[in-house]
């Protein structure tokens, strides 16, 4: 899912939460992997998609969120955090709002 440097294996009460969720997408908290790093990923990720009908996507909340965001750019001005995947959610994303074959 999502290298978190020097947060591995800690547990939230180890480091600011706050600030962590508040780190900008380019920046790094501290060593981790940042969100734009995962949302360039998940942009070469969703140009290898193939073009059916459908395709299952299995992933985690943080690269849900850099899935979404590679998809609609316009989701960057708002609150990373709001884009959260619940525990097992299954979630239909439309392609063809996405304009699919224009977005890169």
């Amino acid at each position: 899912e999502r290298s978190f440097g020097d947060l591995e294996g800690k547990s939230v009460d180890q480091f600011d939460l706050k600030a962590f969720l508040s780190t900008p997408l380019d920046k790094s908290y501290n060593k981790e992997e940042t969100n734009q790093h995962m949302i360039d990923r998940a942009k070469k990720f969703i140009a290898k998609l193939p073009e059916v009908n459908n395709v299952l996507v299995v992933t985690h909340g943080a690269y849900y969120r850099a899935f979404m965001m590679a998809l609609d750019e316009s989701l960057k001005n708002g609150d990373y955090n709001s884009l959260y995947l619940k525990n097992c959610e299954v979630v239909k994303i439309e392609m063809e709002k996405y304009r699919w074959k224009t977005l890169w």
